[in-house]
């Protein structure tokens, strides 16, 4: 089996114009700018009151991620991305 038999899309519930969401593997998804141009990630992570997701953003000059935040729908952890 190879990672995209395993990978499953992010849940939303809407549609996110511009961006691109890849999934990996169970639990993360990338996503792009519509240019294919990273913007970040979100992260499945189990809490003990459910699944959170969380959203890291891409910084290139900094060679790594800044964690924007923990949320209890994709939606919002998409939202945070983009308008973080």
């Amino acid at each position: 089996m190879d990672l995209l038999e395993r990978s499953a899309p992010l849940p939303t519930s809407r549609s996110f114009p511009g961006l691109r969401l890849v999934p990996l593997h169970a639990g993360l998804t990338r996503v792009l700018h519509r240019d294919g141009s990273v913007l970040g990630y979100v992260e499945t992570v189990p809490d003990a009151a459910g699944v959170r997701y969380r959203a890291k953003r891409m910084r290139p000059r900094a060679a790594g991620f800044t964690v924007v935040g923990e949320f209890w729908s994709p939606d919002e952890a998409l939202d945070a991305l983009r308008f973080a």
